[in-house]
C-alpha cells in the first residue's frame, strides 16, 4: 500500500506537540500532588513487603512513605504493624497509640492494642483468686436426640475436641472444638461396659471399664483394642475399677474402688504391682478415686476421706493432705503448670502441692449437678462432666467472660489475584493459641460485605512438617569442632525424617546464611563441617535473627536452635535487646531452643530465657537420649494458624488500589476480628 511522505520537519512540530499535550497542559487545568504520588508508591511497595515477611523493607519504605504523606493513618497502622513484625513491640505500640489518642483507628485496632498489653501483664494459666463460670453446654440427653448418658470422664485431643465416656451409653464420644460429635468407639463385638475413666497418652486412649472390670486400650482412632483386667481381688483384677493416670515413662495407675488399691500396669497391660492397702506407714485407702502423676509421685484422693494421699511410683506412701474445702474428691488432672484440678461435687478446686494450699475455682449451679470430672482442654478450657445433668461444662474465668478472642491477619498473597490467600493466628486473650477451628468458624468480608468461595484450606495444627534454623556460635572455642556440628544436624535430620527443612548460619562478626530452608542432607553436612570465619568478636543478637528470618515463610511448627559452646560474649545484646530478640520470636511464632556443648556447666541465664518464653528448651548435645526431642516437641506444640482462600470482588486499579480485608472468627459465642490490606499485582 502506498502512503505519502511525512516532511521530517512536520514530525518534530508533531511530536513537540503531543509532548505538550501529555505533559505541559494537565498542569494548567489541575495540580499533580507529587508528593501523593511518591507516597502511594512507598505504600504500595511497604505493604507488599511487609506480606513477603521483609518487615525492615516494609519499615524502610513505609517510614518513606509518611515523610511525603505524614497524615495517612494506613501508613502508620502498617509501620506499627512492621514494626511489631521485626521484634519492636514498643515503637509498635507507640505508633498504633498515636493513631488511637488523635481519634483515628479502628475499633479492631483498639482491640488488639489492649490485647497485647494485657498478655504483657498475664499471670499463671489458671488464677486461684479467679473464678470460673459456665460459658458454653453440651447437652447428652434433649427432646430431639441422645449423644450420651451420664457422662463419666473427658479426655482433651490434641485438635482442640474432646473424648467423652457415656457410662450408661456403653461407648466412647470424640467431639471437635466446635462441640460436634466426630466419631464414636463402640469396643468391638464384645462392645464397652460402663466406661468411666478416659485418659489420652498421645498414642492412645485408656478407659475403665467399670461394669467390666477391665481397662480398654485403643488408638485414637478407636483401633487396635487390648484389654486387661478382669473381676476378683488377685493381681491385675478389679472390682470396679475407676480413675486412671499416666506418667512419663509409659506405666498406666489405675484406682480400684472394691479392692481399695491402685494397681500399676505397663501400656501392654502386664501387672506390675499394687498399693494402698494398709500397712504400718499406710492407714489405708476406704474409697480411692481420682488420681494424677506429676515429677515422679503419685496423688491418689480418697472420697470417703477427703483426703489426698501421695506416693512415689513405686507405690510408697510418702504423706496425705487434708482441706475444709474437699468434701467428695474424685477425678484428679495434672495441668501444664503442677498443679491439679480436682471434681468435688457440684464444685471444681485446684491443688498447689508446693503449697499444700486447695483453692475453689468454680461451683457448678444445682443441688442435682454431680462433677465426675474436670480437665482442661487445648484451647485452655476447664471442661467438666456432669454426671447428673447428662451435660459437658465448659468453663471460663469470669473476667475473659465476655471478651473476645485475639485473631491477627499476619499474611496475605494475592499473586493470582482475584483468588485471595489470608494467614492469620487466632488464640485466646492470654495468647494461647486457638486451634481446631473449621470453616463456619470464620467469616471473610470485604469492605463489610461477605467475600465469595471463602474456605479453609490449611490448618497449622495438623501439620507434623518442622522448619528449623541451626544457628552456629562463632566463637574460636567452636573452631574446630565439626564432630559437634555435625552431631546436631545429623539427630535433628533423623527427627524431622524427611518432613521439613532446615537452614544454617554461622553467627560470627558478620553473620552467615550457609544454607537456606533445605532438607539436602549432603549440602547441610558440608555446610556445618567447613569451619567459618570463627573469632572472639562473634554476634549472637545478630545470628538469632538472621536464623530466625529464615522461617518467616514456612509453616508455624519452626524453630531457632542455637548450638552454644556454653558462653556468650559481653557484646551479645549490643544491636538488640535481649526483650526485642524475645518479641521478634514470639510476635513471629518461633520457638527458641539452646543446645549446651561447652561441658556440663549450666547454660547463660539469658538462652535459658529464651527457651522458656518461647516454649522451647535448653539440652546438652551429650544427653543420652539425644537432642531430637526438639522435633518431637515442635510437632507436639499447638499452633494456631490457619489460611482462607477466597475470590476477591474489589476493582484493584491494576494494582495500585490498597484493598481491604476483614476475618471474624467465632466459636462459642466468643468471636474476634482481625483486618489487614494488600494490593494485587501490578498491570
Amino acid at each position: 500500500m502506498y502512503t505519502h511522505p511525512v516532511n521530517s520537519n512536520y514530525k518534530i512540530v508533531i511530536t513537540l506537540l503531543l509532548l505538550f499535550s501529555v505533559f505541559i497542559l494537565p498542569l494548567s487545568g489541575q495540580n499533580v500532588d507529587l508528593a501523593q504520588v511518591d507516597a502511594s508508591e512507598n505504600l504500595r511497595l511497604g505493604i507488599s513487603s511487609y506480606h513477603s515477611g521483609e518487615f525492615n523493607k516494609a519499615i524502610l519504605s513505609l517510614e518513606k512513605a509518611l515523610t511525603y504523606k505524614p497524615d495517612w493513618e494506613i501508613t502508620r497502622v502498617f509501620l506499627g504493624n512492621a514494626y511489631y513484625r521485626a521484634g519492636f513491640t514498643d515503637e509498635a505500640l507507640s505508633y498504633w497509640q498515636n493513631i488511637l489518642s488523635s481519634g483515628g483507628g479502628s475499633t479492631i485496632l483498639k482491640v488488639r492494642v489492649d490485647n497485647i498489653r494485657y498478655r504483657r501483664n498475664m499471670g499463671p494459666l489458671l488464677k486461684d483468686n479467679f473464678r470460673y463460670v459456665t460459658y458454653h453446654e453440651i447437652d447428652g440427653v434433649t427432646d430431639k436426640y441422645t449423644l450420651f448418658i451420664r457422662p463419666g470422664s473427658a479426655a482433651p485431643s490434641r485438635d482442640g475436641g474432646l473424648y467423652i465416656t457415656s457410662f450408661a451409653g456403653n461407648r466412647v464420644l470424640k467431639f471437635s472444638a466446635n462441640g460436634k460429635r466426630t466419631g464414636v468407639i463402640l469396643g468391638g463385638i464384645n462392645g464397652i461396659d460402663h466406661p468411666f475413666d478416659i485418659i489420652n497418652t498421645g498414642e492412645y486412649l485408656f478407659f475403665s471399664e467399670y461394669g467390666g472390670d477391665r481397662i480398654t486400650r485403643t488408638t485414637l482412632d478407636g483401633g487396635g483394642l487390648l484389654r486387661f483386667g478382669g473381676t476378683g481381688s488377685g493381681d491385675g483384677e478389679f472390682l470396679g475399677p475407676q480413675f486412671i493416670a499416666a506418667d512419663d515413662f509409659g506405666y498406666i495407675y489405675v484406682t480400684d474402688e472394691g479392692n481399695k488399691r491402685v494397681s500399676k500396669f505397663t501400656r501392654e497391660g502386664d501387672f506390675l504391682f499394687s498399693f494402698g492397702n494398709k500397712s504400718d506407714s499406710f492407714e489405708g485407702f476406704s474409697e480411692p478415686t481420682g488420681i494424677g502423676y506429676k515429677d515422679g509421685h503419685v496423688l491418689v484422693a480418697d472420697k470417703r476421706k477427703a483426703r489426698l494421699f501421695l506416693f512415689d511410683k513405686s507405690g510408697n506412701f510418702l504423706r496425705s493432705f487434708s482441706s475444709s474445702l474437699l468434701s467428695s474428691p474424685e477425678g484428679l488432672t495434672a495441668i501444664p503448670d503442677g498443679r491439679f484440678l480436682i471434681a468435688d461435687a457440684q464444685r471444681v478446686l485446684i491443688f498447689n502441692m508446693d503449697t499444700e494450699t486447695v483453692t475453689k475455682v468454680a461451683d457448678v449451679t444445682g443441688k442435682e449437678a454431680l462433677i465426675i470430672k474436670a480437665v482442661l482442654d487445648a484451647n485452655g478450657n476447664i471442661v467438666v462432666t456432669d454426671f447428673n445433668r447428662n451435660k459437658i461444662e465448659y468453663l471460663a474465668d469470669i473476667t475473659r467472660m465476655y471478651t473476645g478472642l485475639d485473631v491477627s491477619v499476619d499474611k496475605v498473597v494475592s499473586d493470582n489475584y482475584p483468588w485471595v490467600d489470608v494467614a492469620l493466628s487466632v488464640s485466646a486473650l492470654d495468647g494461647k493459641p486457638l486451634i481446631g477451628l473449621e470453616d463456619n468458624n470464620f467469616l471473610v468480608t470485604e469492605n463489610g460485605y461477605p467475600v465469595q468461595n471463602a474456605k479453609l484450606i490449611y490448618s497449622g495444627n495438623k501439620s507434623d512438617v518442622t522448619n528449623v534454623a541451626l544457628v552456629l556460635e562463632g566463637s574460636e572455642q567452636m573452631f574446630g569442632k565439626k564432630e559437634y556440628r555435625l552431631s546436631a544436624l545429623e539427630e535433628l535430620l533423623s527427627a524431622q525424617d524427611g518432613k521439613g527443612t532446615i537452614s544454617i548460619v554461622s553467627a560470627e562478626q558478620n553473620p552467615v546464611m550457609e544454607t537456606k530452608s533445605i532438607s539436602n542432607r549432603d549440602i547441610l553436612v558440608k555446610s556445618v563441617i567447613e569451619d567459618g570465619n570463627y573469632s572472639r568478636d562473634w554476634t549472637f543478637d545478630l545470628g538469632i535473627r538472621l536464623g530466625a528470618s529464615t522461617l518467616l515463610n514456612k509453616s508455624d511448627r519452626r524453630a531457632v536452635v542455637f548450638l552454644s559452646m556454653g558462653a556468650l560474649p559481653d557484646s551479645s545484646f549490643d544491636r538488640y535487646t535481649l526483650n526485642e530478640i524475645l518479641d521478634y520470636l514470639n510476635n513471629n511464632n518461633i520457638a527458641f531452643y539452646a543446645i549446651n556443648a561447652g561441658g556440663k556447666d549450666p547454660a547463660p541465664r539469658e538462652l535459658e530465657y529464651l527457651a522458656r518464653k518461647t516454649g522451647g528448651e535448653v539440652y546438652s548435645l551429650f544427653r543420652p537420649e539425644g537432642i531430637g526431642s526438639i522435633i518431637e516437641n515442635l510437632k507436639n506444640r499447638f499452633v494456631g494458624s490457619y489460611v482462607l482462600e477466597y475470590t476477591a470482588s474489589l476493582d484493584s486499579d491494576f494494582g495500585r488500589k490498597p484493598l481491604p480485608v476483614e476475618v471474624q472468627v467465632s466459636l462459642f459465642g466468643r468471636s474476634g476480628r482481625g483486618e489487614s490490606v494488600y494490593y494485587a499485582p501490578l498491570k
